[in-house]
């Protein structure tokens, strides 16, 4: 099962210039755990595939999100991620569903083999005390 991520809050004593552009600074989301590789994977993914006005650079590092900004466009980018983070999140729980399911069939598919080779094992003990 892949986490759900939720963020936590913003790191306000972190700003860092960013050399992206002359106005571009740095600053930092805390996430609630470390993302799964999957989640990065999807939470990039739709980032890469999402139109937004005033998207910059986001890098997941560790359990932060290091968003590029400009004076000024801060809430927007707050914003942006947030949506992100809730969409990443549906997507993991439909991802979580269709693994268990796969998880499940797996089960129902080594109990018939055990069970044909329960059968197979009754019918060669019956052929062998008759025999």
């Amino acid at each position: 099962m892949v986490e759900t991520i939720t963020i936590k809050g913003v790191d306000v004593d972190r700003i860092e210039k960013d050399d992206s552009f002359s106005k571009a600074y740095a600053f930092y989301v805390q996430l609630s755990a470390t993302p799964d590789p999957i989640w990065i994977e999807l939470f990039m993914s739709r980032y890469e595939s999402t139109f937004h006005s005033l998207k910059r650079e986001m890098t997941i590092r560790g359990s932060q999100i290091r968003v590029v900004t400009a004076p000024g466009e801060e809430e927007n980018h707050i914003t942006f991620l947030r949506g992100l983070v809730e969409e990443t999140n549906k997507e993991v729980d439909e991802y979580n569903k269709v693994q268990a399911r796969r998880e499940e069939l797996g089960r129902r598919m080594e109990l018939q083999k055990d069970a044909e080779a329960q059968q197979i094992r009754e019918r060669l003990k019956k052929i062998l005390s008759h025999g």
